[in-house]
Formats: C-alpha cells, sequence, structure tokens
C-alpha cells in the first residue's frame, strides 16, 4: 500500500506577511485575485444579537457564500476554533495560528502558519486571499449558527457544521474504507478494492450486527455500539483466497474490528480505532 503523510509541515509566515504555496510573500492588505467577485449575496447577522461572537470558541464552521470574494467552483471553506487556536483549510494547504475576539473583530494572534502542499494555482490562490483576509482582522458577526467574516472588500457567510454537514447515524448507514491508520502513518487502501462496513440494530446497547466486506471475503459479527464505542463479537468469514494486496487489507481490516474499540463520526466520516490505540480505520459514507 501506498503510505501518505497524515499531517504536513507547517510554514511559520511573518505577521502582517503571507506566503503563498510559491515563494512571493503577499501584503495582506492587497487582493492577489483578479477574478469577478462572487455574487451570492451574503446577510449579515443582526449586530444586536445576543449572541457574543467570543461565543464561536469550540465550533466549526462551512462557508456559504460570499461578496466580494469568489470561491473556485466546489470548494467550501472550513474554519475552525479550539480554545485560543484557529486553523481553516480553504480548498488546498491548512492556515493555522492563535486567535482572540476582540469586540467585533477578528485578530490574529502573531503569526499564521501554512502547511506546503502544491494544488491547482486556483486553489493556491485562493489559500493566499483566504489568509489575506485574516490578516486584515476582519469583522465577526455571528448570530446563533450563522457566522459572517467582513473585511474591507470581501465578506463570506458562515454556517456551524454540525447543522451544514451533519453527522450521519452509525446504523445504517453504509461505510466504504479509504484509509488504514498504523500509529503515526496512514496508507490508501488498493484502489481496485471496496471494504465497507454497516451496523444494523445495535445502537441504544441493544445487540445487533455488522456487516463487513474486507475487500476480498465478507461476512457479520455481533456488534454492541454504545457512547463512542463499539464491542465486535466474533466474527464470521467467507473464506476466498485472494491477491495479496486484498489479502493485506482483509488482514488490517479485521486487526481493527474486534473486541472493544471507539469511535468517532464527524459528517461523512467514521474513524474507528482499537483498543490499543495503535491502529485505526477510516470510512467515508457511501452516499456522500
Amino acid at each position: 500500500m501506498a503510505s501518505i503523510a497524515v499531517a504536513l509541515p507547517l510554514t511559520v509566515l511573518l505577521p502582517g506577511l503571507l506566503a503563498g504555496c510559491g515563494d512571493d510573500t503577499v501584503d495582506p492588505g492587497a487582493s492577489t485575485s483578479s477574478t469577478t467577485p462572487e455574487t451570492t449575496p451574503v446577510t449579515t447577522p443582526d449586530s444586536t444579537s445576543p449572541t457574543s461572537p467570543t461565543s464561536v470558541d469550540g465550533r466549526t464552521f462551512l462557508s456559504t457564500g460570499s461578496d466580494g470574494f469568489e470561491l473556485v467552483e466546489g470548494t467550501v471553506i472550513r474554519i475552525e476554533f479550539r480554545d485560543d487556536a484557529f486553523s481553516a483549510n480553504a480548498g488546498c494547504n491548512t492556515l493555522a495560528g492563535g486567535y482572540r475576539v476582540d469586540g467585533d473583530t477578528l485578530r490574529m494572534d502573531g503569526a499564521l502558519a501554512m502547511t506546503e502542499m502544491a494544488c491547482d494555482e486556483a486553489l493556491m490562490d485562493q489559500d493566499t486571499r483566504f489568509a489575506d483576509l485574516l490578516m486584515a482582522s476582519p469583522t465577526v458577526a455571528l448570530d446563533g449558527d450563522a457566522l459572517v467574516l467582513t473585511a474591507a472588500d470581501a465578506s463570506i457567510a458562515f454556517l456551524d457544521r454540525e447543522v451544514a454537514d451533519p453527522d450521519r447515524p452509525i446504523e445504517g448507514t453504509t461505510w466504504t474504507l479509504t484509509t488504514i491508520i498504523d500509529g503515526d502513518s496512514a496508507s490508501s487502501i488498493p484502489m481496485d478494492a471496496t471494504s465497507t462496513l454497516t451496523f444494523i440494530n445495535g445502537a441504544d446497547g441493544a445487540g445487533g450486527t455488522a456487516a463487513v466486506a474486507t475487500g476480498c471475503n465478507t461476512g457479520s459479527a455481533p456488534a454492541t455500539i454504545g457512547e463512542g464505542t463499539i464491542t465486535f463479537g466474533p466474527l464470521a468469514l467467507t473464506k476466498m483466497a485472494c491477491q495479496q494486496p486484498l489479502m493485506d487489507l482483509e488482514s488490517s481490516a479485521l486487526s481493527v474490528l474486534a473486541g472493544d474499540v471507539t469511535f468517532e463520526i464527524e459528517a461523512g466520516s467514521l474513524t474507528i480505532t482499537s483498543s490499543s490505540g495503535a491502529a485505526g480505520l477510516q470510512y467515508v459514507a457511501l452516499d456522500d
């Protein structure tokens, strides 16, 4: 299996200077885009709303529209606030740094950092344009689940991730395996392989069944789903012999889908972690 990095190094950018994915520095007050502004209207929440901007802490938002900031088609900007840490992804690289909210102004604390993944030029340009907006200390308006960031000539509307892209139910969803985690590394599954997992009647502590396709064999196991936990019983599988990459995939899946494990769902992504914490499987909802 081809290994892929689970995290990319962050390049620290000097305060007030933002580097794109190339060598050019960018004046945070200047826009690098010559494209026509997005025409989707942005409605700024009422500034008299009782919801305080500081309540963005602990929340994740997804972009839903913009004025003066044209989004690359098919992309969504994701921003996350955790304690004093801010992170964002605008379609290519990840931005990270400290933040604070002063009244109705979002301020980055010191330097921003950016991963160094190479993408299409339009996506890298979008990274830089969004970083510019952040470093320009935009105003922040929050009304319930709706958030708007507004700089001098652009505004972007966001919606709370849990509303914009709700968590899929673990039961009844067909989950398709995409990534195998081994310690600090991760690997993709063979391109011609399909490995799925479906839980039936296993919620709220009731005994249920997990239907498993490993990429080679198929079968099922008793499964009891708790609050963030799954207990797998003995797995009954067919006994076909497959090519070695598929047998290796099956072995990796079976090493995790056994005994007591933990799981986490975010939107259409399911991560199952072995009881030791050393191995894991990442799935996506089949209909996503």
